[in-house]
């Protein structure tokens, strides 16, 4: 005997399931009333197609840009899995939704500090419609993936959270490399260039482990940061471009620290 499961709030396509609709189907299917995210008409669809996959939007893809961008995705599957969209959107989606991912506990399974569930989440429009995310990452990111490659000759674009706190949503993602999501992610651990050029000064001038510049950094310079991204720096696996001149470490023999440059 199946269980009934309520789909009321949850999100299919571009389709936001409003309630159970008073409707029932031969068969006895349950209807529900959804809403279209993106031209925000309203209609009553059977609960199983949701589930499915068969119905992802308002159909009307004459009036409805979100419904166009589903309809034409089907026509664009061939060959869509080389592009570096399907394989980063593929990426957020195993982070978020799958749970035996290695990363699900932090995007998926992330939670607050006070223990409670605080996934990261994916823009509705955007899951499992391919052709919708190329469309926002072509026109409507702060730099596209040509001008990404351009200033970044030879090197990998990834889709980065400008917020790391935030979500896969407009506004908040941008091509980035894997070395500046990093320092993004770390910035979110209050580390900067004072800090991994101090790491890597103390490294260079005394004979202090990697260990005991942590705790140095801890007791001196209010370090908030991980040991694991000490260790990084040290070993030059992240903020590789911070780069140590004789001035920096004459001013930190000196005054203890150093300017921002």
């Amino acid at each position: 005997m199946s269980v009934f499961k309520d789909l009321t709030g949850q999100i299919f396509g571009i389709l936001k399931v409003l309630r159970i609709s008073s409707k029932r189907g031969n068969d006895g299917q349950i209807y529900y009333w959804v809403k279209c995210l993106d031209c925000t008409i309203e209609k009553e669809v059977v609960g199983a197609s949701l589930t499915s996959g068969n119905t992802t939007s308002c159909g009307n893809p004459k009036t409805c840009k979100g419904a166009f961008a589903i309809f034409s995705n089907a026509a664009m599957q061939h060959g869509l899995s080389k592009r570096i969209e399907y394989q980063s959107l593929n990426g957020m989606e195993q982070r978020c939704y799958n749970p035996d991912n290695p990363a699900f506990h932090r995007y998926g399974g992330r939670k607050d500090i006070y223990g409670n569930p605080d996934p990261i989440i994916i823009y509705g429009p955007w899951r499992n419609n391919i052709f919708s995310f190329i469309l926002y990452t072509m026109f409507c990111m702060p730099k596209t993936l040509a001008q990404f490659k351009l200033d970044n000759p030879g090197k990998t674009a990834t889709i980065d959270r400008i917020d790391s706190k935030g979500h896969y949503v407009p506004r908040n993602i941008q091509w980035a490399t894997y070395q500046e999501q990093n320092q993004n992610r770390e910035n979110y651990n209050v580390i900067n260039s004072i800090f991994v050029k101090i790491i890597l000064i103390e490294k260079q001038i005394s004979n202090k482990t990697n260990a005991e510049i942590f705790r140095f950094l801890q007791s001196n310079h209010n370090y908030q940061g991980s040991k694991k991204t000490v260790n990084n720096i040290i070993n030059r696996k992240t903020w590789a471009n911070i780069i140590v001149t004789a001035h920096d470490i004459s001013e930190y023999k000196q005054f203890g620290t150093i300017n921002m440059v």
